[in-house]
């Protein structure tokens, strides 16, 4: 066996160099591969590609010398694995390999189901595979044994899985089927006029897409799965792949094998184009920069190689961004202000007035996106509706504004240049695109001040989302409580001296709107713990350098005592309901001193290989144990959050009658200090609050 995973170091050093020649949206790199790629994959910089039958990485290496009919291969999301579908003559097997080593077989699935498709889960926890006898299974990719299995209606020889795990789709001919993961129950079909060529879901779990050979897409909404699409469109060639972009907003589709079509979900009049005039296009992929997630490339196969080129020129999904940021002013402005009594939060916070607080806030954020537009548009006359004395104003890249003018006041009019804007808001439209929803436009030639006012108009973010008042009453009369039980033992620990003023510990309850596999809206309740140490006193009363076990940072265990007091009280024990599911996410930090000698590892909390975490925000895998010790940072804040996790299973027992689901997140700092040495934990309980 050996070692091929200096590929991801070669192709960094690679995409170093695009940088340096190029910053529009043309830059890429080829890697001139010796075999010719018929299908690529990949975890973000590592990439492997199927050519005649064998599966390779970009140094031309084979990730199996034995194994050959390889008729399908997934990379894991996380990147530690490898599965493969090899055709025989009599049955045909999966085989999942390790892709850091040459010849390292992890599971070999060998029965008498005949499988014809894989796909792992988004969250890389599962391995789906289907066979010729219309049957699913599912696969744990940590021990690669079968826990749960679906009859579906046809034999599947496409499977996609939507990142939230509700959905599992299989295609076959011109037929899809859509299961409700969590009822194990049909959701939908899906008859095409066409062959189905490929089906993918939405990175925001919004989108449902599917391609078929006659150059048709159609995109369906996941939440409702009417029967009409909720974008179509036409004339993508035979459409024989598709991918979307990880921002949700464009949807790869490969055209033909010379070319690939980023469309604009939203707007059909926004689509670019990536040629290979060599041909050989089979499939595309997206790549975020693990060093700037804000710089993305596209990855597909061409009879030269494997291209990565830099896209650009992709505008970022703006409603999404604009409901976070709106979300996250929100639940501030909904929070009970300090010294504010009951009554007078009821007089502030109420149906009217949330309602009205959403709709001045998304203004100031679209506005505050938008930035100064006009001042970079041209500016045209439109037409002159003379029933209503409606004067059109025309911008280049922006939707037209119509102004109430006398037609006696037109010939002032005749130089676009004289007229100046002032106190613009701008929204955003249908499209994903920002435009005028209030100015005042002054004729500096006239010295009269026309205003054009749409502010009335329904509001993007503004939906059935709303959590009922008394829901959101009753959040903010526990916080008060989760409040009273953190003060209590800060100052208890205080008085032993194991903090100090100089830790701030920070509790908070949130009630979310969600929607089930069924569509339904649901109710989760969510509840967050995390604490800042200063930095002069992180040695002493947090993580000092090297530390991991929970115990030997106070600030820690102060704010553990706090989740375990709160859930052993009533108010937070309802939540706590046998057979529902609690997502747990972890955080554990660690700051950017480096680790120049091995750090024992007492294994106190068991031996990892390839465990799935995010580091950074972004899906990746871990490995430590007692032999190997501690060599690199992450590792340490791997161990922090996963003392978190012990902590939780051996003093709130109750949880473990519920499904946990643990997410452990990594975070590395660029800087050095205690202050970046820290853990935090968030409670989602799904479908807690009955409406």
């Amino acid at each position: 066996m050996r070692k091929i995973f200096l590929t991801a170091a070669l192709i960094l050093c690679a995409l170093s160099c695009i940088y340096a020649q190029s910053d529009n949206s043309s830059a890429k790199r080829v890697f001139n591969v010796k075999h010719k790629p018929t299908f690529v994959d990949n975890y973000s910089y590592k990439v492997f590609f199927l050519s005649n039958g064998i599966v390779y990485n970009l140094m031309d290496f084979k990730l199996s010398d034995k194994a050959r009919n390889i008729s399908q291969m997934a990379i894991q999301p996380g990147g530690a694995n490898c599965a493969m579908l090899i055709q025989r003559t009599q049955q045909s097997k999966v085989e999942v390999y390790d892709t850091e080593t040459t010849n390292k077989l992890i599971a070999s699935i060998d029965n008498d189901s005949n499988p014809i498709a894989l796909n792992y889960s988004p969250d890389g926890k599962t391995l789906a595979i289907g066979n010729e006898k219309n049957l699913v299974e599912f696969y744990d990719t940590k021990t690669h044994t079968q826990y749960r299995a679906i009859n579906t209606g046809i034999a599947p020889n496409q499977i996609a899985l939507s990142e939230n795990n509700y959905y599992l789709a299989v295609s076959n001919g011109s037929n899809a089927e859509i299961w409700n993961l969590q009822l194990n129950s049909l959701r939908t079909t899906i008859s095409s006029d066409a062959e189905i060529t490929s089906i993918t879901f939405s990175p925001d779990n919004s989108m449902f897409a599917v391609t078929s050979h006659n150059g048709n897409v159609k995109i369906y909404d996941t939440r409702s799965f009417n029967k009409t699409p909720l974008y179509s469109f036409e004339g993508m060639g035979n459409a024989k792949s598709a991918h979307f972009h990880p921002g949700s907003k464009y949807l790869g589709v490969v055209k033909d094998d010379k070319t690939i079509l980023l469309q604009n979900v939203h707007n059909p009049n926004d689509v670019h184009e990536i040629i290979s005039y060599n041909g050989g296009i089979s499939n595309i992929r997206f790549i975020k920069d693990i060093n700037n997630l804000d710089k993305e490339f596209a990855l597909y196969s061409s009879k030269a190689g494997i291209t990565m080129q830099q896209l650009s020129d992709l505008n970022p999904n703006y409603g999404q961004l604009l409901s976070e940021r709106v979300s996250e002013r929100m639940d501030e402005w909904m929070k009970m202000m300090e010294g504010e009594s009951l009554e007078e939060y009821r007089i502030r916070v109420n149906e009217e007035t949330r309602a009205q607080q959403m709709i001045i806030f998304e203004n100031e954020i679209a506005t505050e996106m938008a930035g100064d537009l006009i001042a970079a548009e041209t500016i045209t006359l439109g037409g002159f509706n003379t029933e209503k004395n409606l004067l059109t104003l025309d911008f280049g890249g922006m939707p037209s504004i119509a102004l109430d003018v006398p037609q006696d006041e037109l010939s002032s009019f005749s130089n676009t240049r004289n007229l100046k804007f002032e106190n613009t808001i701008y929204g955003l439209n249908d499209k994903d695109e920002f435009e005028i929803i209030y100015t005042d436009v002054i004729n500096v030639e006239t010295g009269k001040i026309y205003t054009y006012n749409n502010l009335d108009r329904k509001p993007i973010t503004f939906d059935d989302n709303f959590v009922p008042f008394e829901v959101i009453d009753q959040a903010n009369m526990e916080q008060v409580k989760l409040e009273r039980i953190k003060n209590s033992i800060v100052e208890t620990a205080k008085t032993g001296k194991l903090i100090s003023d100089n830790t701030r510990i920070d509790v908070n309850t949130q009630v979310l709107s969600d929607v089930d596999a069924n569509g339904n809206r649901i109710l989760n309740y969510k509840i967050d713990y995390k604490y800042q140490v200063d930095k002069k006193f992180s040695s002493k009363e947090d993580f000092p350098s090297g530390k991991y076990i929970i115990t030997e940072s106070n600030a820690a265990m102060s704010m553990l005592a706090i989740i375990k007091e709160a859930f052993a009280s009533a108010d937070f024990a309802q939540y706590i309901k046998p057979g529902k599911t609690v997502r747990i996410k972890i955080n554990g930090s660690a700051d950017a001193a480096p680790i120049l000698n091995r750090i024992n590892y007492n294994g106190c909390y068991g031996n990892f290989t390839n465990e799935l975490i995010y580091k950074n925000g972004q899906l990746s895998n871990i490995t430590v144990s007692k032999a190997s010790g501690i060599k690199e940072n992450d590792q340490l804040a791997f161990l922090r959050a996963m003392g978190v996790k012990d902590y939780i299973v051996n003093n709130i027992s109750e949880l473990n009658k519920m499904h946990c689901d643990y997410q452990y997140n990594v975070e590395l700092a660029n800087k050095t200090g205690g202050e970046y040495r820290r853990i935090s934990v968030e409670f989602i309980f799904i479908d807690a609050i009955q409406k």
